[in-house]
């Protein structure tokens, strides 16, 4: 899919394409290299160097249509496999092919003279095990690869597959190989995805992706995807596991003899028969492991693949360049993006999608630290709604693979549909353009997956628009009942979530939260209280979680005159600008006491210090420079934890806070604790002053 129109600029080390709608530039992705950076709305949404976000541009609907049954009745194939030693590999190959092979076949199986008598042994075994689908031709001495796969091409009457003997085939690998040969005569080779088949790879493409994975159970995930392979161009297929067209060879010939031992020959064949008119391209819906490698000593493999590499650029000039350009292919990476998902689906013990703002904030810090906890056996996906687009962030952590794609509503639920999910959680869906087609569509897949779903309070997005539960005159409400808000929605001058109907958003969060969430965490007693208020039938579906927060360095301020209060985070109306505000004009009556900022403000406040985005390692640092005697959290809002006020504890800080939510529930039984009743700055001010006198007293 692609919103509105694309533009291109290109430099001498960059290329840069722009999604423009009604003239705003809504997508920025930058190649640099081996660089990949994208910006959506003007945030920096992907950086790294291997992955690439992109706006899907494959049809979701015809890839995952499932028409990829073959007609098998009348096809048949030519297998070739060369061996050289390796017996190890042969066992499991031949019986895969016997059990597997879902093609009428005839198998062809070189023995280039191997030393190891283990060889002429097994295959003598074989030939009562396949009959007449087997010939087997020996070499009375070593002929190299190259010439004993044109050797047996030359007794082949049909389309021809190349097998290594180090791959692992799946069920019905035959069929979805062919595909595309049988579908479409100008097919000249295809390629299935592998964890080491150069620009074929998966996980990550052009390494030898180091793992040997249970590709059976991968391949039912892959086997469903109707690859739109018409639509991609190889520059080559790799021989590990290539399948020829019979048309092609009787048009262009065999492989070419002057690479000697390999590596470059099946290069050539594809790019002579690009020049015949063919193309090669992929059976998407196929995986097959490959270990790779074994062939040659590295020093000989290296020197081969300089020597071969240039013979191969001086025939075809172009070669690097279609290569470079088939990786970067929107379409190719889509695919992969997809191919991705999908392996890892198949591959991770469990899989949870999460339902996230793209606010930032303690909402973003929870999902990146509890997705370092899970992706060792989970695959995390995360869904973030950019309502104003009407588009969703896709994004993907198992293990040290990670990944994001840009998609439309429809095809992201479509994508979901194809996993198997263990875990559906809503961590923050405000903003969300219409929450009750969100919550359908999430009920759709927990009936379809069976999934668990799970629901966290950040805020209190369940109860009302307004999340923070501040009211029209920023005051907390106290949340004396839901038809309460009617009024208060009616002055409030700034609403988070836009909504059509009062009365049918609270009834949809309640149906919801009833009858389809199987647990709510909550991260305080102090939310948990508000949330059983108004929903008391919650109670036994709630867990008390704390987040987790990292220790901190225990600080050590050095004696100074005056005192110094320290407003740790970003702060706003909820979290207490007003009050700071208020704060600073009464300092003209305190020289020496001084009030920093240690974070943002939403607007610039006069006279007061405000240090700007820090982060929680530097945390500490910050802190003994200026010389911080007491942290202040003046948030208005019953705040569900307060980041803020867990990592000042944790440095052993004294702390003061409204009686209010989260903070007020653990600074009341911190030792350097102090609870503010009154939300004014005047008298905060002046109960802050005093207990910060007497705690550098006691030092």
């Amino acid at each position: 899919m692609r919103i509105g129109k694309r533009y291109e600029k290109t430099t001498s080390d960059s290329r840069i394409l722009e999604y423009k709608l009604l003239g705003f530039t809504y997508l920025t992705k930058e190649r640099k290299t081996n660089f990949r950076s994208t910006k959506f709305l003007g945030i920096t949404i992907s950086s790294h160097k291997q992955n690439l976000t992109i706006v899907n541009s494959l049809d979701l609907k015809q890839l995952f249509s499932r028409k990829v049954v073959l007609d098998k009745s009348g096809k048949k194939i030519d297998i070739i496999i060369p061996i050289y030693n390796g017996y190890e590999y042969l066992p499991d190959l031949f019986s895969r092919i016997k059990s597997y092979t879902d093609l009428d076949y005839h198998l062809f199986v070189v023995d280039d003279c191997s030393s190891d008598k283990k060889i002429s042994l097994f295959l003598e075994k074989q030939k009562n095990i396949f009959n007449d689908k087997l010939s087997i031709i020996k070499n009375e001495t070593n002929l190299g690869f190259l010439k004993s796969v044109n050797k047996a091409i030359k007794q082949t009457s049909n389309h021809v597959v190349l097998i290594n003997t180090d791959v692992v085939l799946p069920p019905n690998w035959a069929s979805k190989l062919l595909r595309p040969i049988f579908m479409n005569n100008l097919v000249a080779s295809v390629t299935p995805f592998s964890n080491a088949a150069t620009i074929f790879s998966l996980p990550t493409i052009n390494i030898d992706n180091p793992f040997k994975s249970d590709i059976d159970q991968a391949n039912t995930k892959l086997c469903n995807l109707n690859t739109p392979f018409e639509k991609l161009h190889f520059s080559t297929g790799v021989g590990f596991c290539m399948a020829l067209n019979r048309n092609t060879l009787n048009k262009i010939g065999l492989f070419d003899e002057i690479y000697e031992k390999g590596y470059g020959e099946e290069n050539d064949w594809c790019q002579r028969a690009i020049k015949a008119g063919f193309f090669n391209t992929i059976a998407g819906n196929l995986f097959v492991w490959h270990k790779h490698g074994g062939s040659f000593d590295s020093e000989e493999k290296k020197k081969l693949i300089r020597r071969h590499l240039e013979i191969l650029t001086s025939r075809f000039p172009k070669y690097k360049q279609e290569t470079q350009k088939i990786i970067h292919n929107e379409d190719y990476l889509s695919l992969r993006f997809i191919a991705n998902l999908l392996l890892f689906n198949g591959l991770a013990p469990n899989t949870e999608i999460w339902f996230d703002h793209t606010w930032g904030g303690g909402t973003e810090l929870y999902t990146k630290r509890q997705f370092e906890i899970l992706k060792g056996n989970t695959l995390c996906i995360r869904i973030q709604e950019y309502s104003f687009m009407n588009t969703i962030c896709l994004s993907y952590s198992y293990k040290d693979y990670t990944d994001s794609m840009i998609l439309n509503y429809e095809d992201a639920f479509l994508l979901l549909e194809q996993l198997s999910l263990s875990k559906i959680v809503l961590n923050n869906v405000a903003g969300y353009k219409n929450i009750a087609d969100t919550f359908k569509r999430i009920k759709k897949l927990k009936e379809k997956k069976n999934s668990f779903v799970s629901f966290r309070t950040h805020d209190f997005q369940c109860l009302c628009p307004k999340i923070t539960l501040i009211n029209y005159d920023n005051r907390y409400c106290n949340c004396s009942s839901l038809k309460d808000c009617e009024y208060c929605l009616k002055k409030s001058k700034k609403v988070l979530i836009k909504y059509s109907s009062l009365s049918k958003y609270q009834e949809t969060w309640k149906d919801f939260l009833h009858n389809c969430v199987d647990e709510i965490i909550t991260f305080s007693q102090s939310t948990t209280d508000i949330l059983t208020k108004i929903y008391p039938h919650l109670n036994s579906k709630i867990q008390i979680i704390p987040h987790f927060i990292p220790t901190m360095k225990k600080i050590h301020i050095s004696p100074h005159s005056g005192i110094n209060i320290g407003v740790l985070g970003n702060i706003n109306i909820e979290k207490g600008m007003n009050i700071i505000s208020d704060m600073r004009a009464l300092l003209k009556k305190h020289k020496d006491i001084r009030l920093i900022v240690i974070g943002k403000t939403l607007k610039k406040i006069f006279g007061i210090k405000v240090l700007g985005k820090y982060t929680h390692d530097d945390l500490p640092k910050i802190m003994e420079k200026n010389k911080i005697d007491i942290v202040f959290i003046p948030s208005i809002w019953p705040e569900t934890f307060s980041y803020t006020t867990a990592e000042a504890m944790s440095m052993d800080l004294p702390v003061a806070c409204f009686n209010i939510g989260a903070p007020a529930e653990r600074v009341r039984t911190y030792q350097k604790g102090l609870i503010i009743e009154e939300i004014d700055a005047k008298v905060a001010l002046q109960k802050i002053i005093n207990f910060a006198q007497i705690m550098k007293e006691e030092k």
